[in-house]
């Protein structure tokens, strides 16, 4: 059996990974896209009133239609190009009409006030929030190797 704090620490670990801040979650109806960290605001977005004022009707959310999962690779290179972002939500946009038009969209603000909304990436932010995505992806990819690890070991301690 494993010691309470190591279970703990892994447990911890993996809340970590779980809590990732970069979106990943894309929504299929929107132009442009709005991109979620979670699943379940994902369908919040897609079931709430501002998608079924896009198409007159309301919407259920049906995860192989309404749901695009982006890629490392994706995220990368957003974080490294998108010199723009929401600041309600950090939300990356390559222009300013992006922004504009999610913070109308999405945030439900006046297109007069949107200006306030708006933030613009330095290139020293991009670099550290690709290397800090970076590190995440390496610390993911060690505790998952952890997990497989202790994984195998349980099994061959039942076998």
């Amino acid at each position: 059996m494993f010691p309470i704090k190591q279970v703990i620490d892994y447990f911890q670990r993996i809340a970590i990974i779980l809590e990732c801040p970069y979106p990943d979650f894309e929504c299929q109806l929107c132009k442009p896209r709005h991109a979620y960290c979670r699943e379940n605001e994902l369908k919040s977005h897609v079931e709430s009133a501002g998608v079924a004022r896009l198409f007159g009707v309301r919407v259920e959310y049906q995860k192989k239609v309404h749901r695009r999962v982006k890629f490392d690779e994706e995220l990368m290179t957003e974080l490294q190009t998108f010199e723009l972002k929401c600041s309600l939500c950090h939300c990356m946009y390559a222009s300013v009409d992006q922004v504009e038009d999610h913070v109308v969209r999405h945030h439900g603000k006046p297109r007069s006030t949107v200006q306030q909304y708006i933030h613009a990436r330095t290139q020293e932010q991009r670099r550290l929030e690709a290397e800090s995505f970076r590190e995440a992806l390496e610390y993911s990819d060690q505790v998952e190797s952890k997990i497989n690890e202790y994984s195998d070991r349980n099994k061959r301690k039942q076998a």
